[in-house]
């Protein structure tokens, strides 16, 4: 056991909280990306961002 941390019986406990948060910040990385490219395919060609942004919401619809 860790003296600096009587609370915490292994560091397998700190190591599984530590990748959890590595995921999450990687997902939310992935869902920044998205949202840029989505940003620049509105700016470059709005018809075809609506034709996405349809199917995007007919996917969710369902």
């Amino acid at each position: 056991m860790n003296p600096n941390y009587p609370q915490c019986y292994c560091n397998a406990l700190l190591n599984f909280i530590g990748q959890n948060k590595y995921k999450e910040a990687q997902d939310k990385v992935k869902g920044i990306e998205v949202l840029q490219r989505l940003k620049q395919l509105h700016d470059s060609d709005v018809e075809e961002f609506e034709i996405m942004r349809a199917g995007v919401e007919s996917e969710k619809a369902h």
